[in-house]
C-alpha cells in the first residue's frame, strides 16, 4: 500500500514562478507536459461532451490543461453530467418518495446528486475551476505559447 504523508502539493512549479514565491520552494524537476486542447473521449454522454467543450477551451487558454489532465477533466465531466441527471430527476419526481409499506423516504436520486455534486467539485478544485481554487492560481496574461506547447513571457 501507497501511503502519503503531510499536506497536499500546493501549485505546480509554473504557477509558483508567478506567484513571487522563494526560490527553495519551487521544484526544479517538476514534470513539464506540454499544453493541449484535448477532445473528448467518444464514451462520454452529449451532456458530459457540452461540458467538455465548454471548461477544456477555457482551460487551454489559461495554460492550465494538458494530456495527462484528460483523465481528470473526464472525470469531473461524468460527474458533473451525472449530477445534472440526478437534478432533472429530483425536479420531476421531488425530494421523497413513497416506500410499498406507507413509508416516506427520501429519493435515491438525492443521495446520487450529493455524491456527484461533491465529486464535481472535488474535481474542479483539481483544475483551478473553483473561485477558491482559482484565487490562489496567477496566470501572466502577456504569456504567449510557443508551438511546442510551452508559455513564455512576452
Amino acid at each position: 500500500m501507497i501511503e502519503m504523508r503531510g499536506r497536499k502539493p500546493g501549485l505546480p512549479a509554473y504557477l509558483k514562478l508567478v506567484k513571487n514565491v522563494r526560490p527553495n520552494r519551487i521544484n526544479q524537476a517538476e514534470a513539464r507536459p506540454p499544453r493541449s486542447l484535448l477532445s473528448p473521449p467518444e464514451h462520454l454522454s452529449d451532456e458530459a461532451k457540452e461540458e467538455w467543450a465548454r471548461v477544456a477551451e477555457q482551460l487551454h487558454s489559461v495554460g492550465i490543461l494538458t494530456a495527462l489532465d484528460r483523465s481528470i477533466l473526464e472525470a469531473y465531466c461524468v460527474s458533473w453530467a451525472r449530477w445534472r441527471a440526478a437534478e432533472r430527476i429530483l425536479a420531476e419526481s421531488g425530494l421523497t418518495q413513497m416506500t410499498p409499506y406507507g413509508s416516506v423516504v427520501s429519493h435515491p436520486a438525492l443521495a446520487i446528486s450529493r455524491r456527484a455534486a461533491a465529486d464535481t467539485v472535488k474535481f474542479a478544485t483539481e483544475l483551478g475551476m473553483t473561485p477558491a481554487s482559482r484565487g490562489r492560481i496567477r496566470v501572466n496574461p502577456n504569456a504567449k505559447q510557443d508551438s511546442s506547447g510551452e508559455f513564455f513571457d512576452t
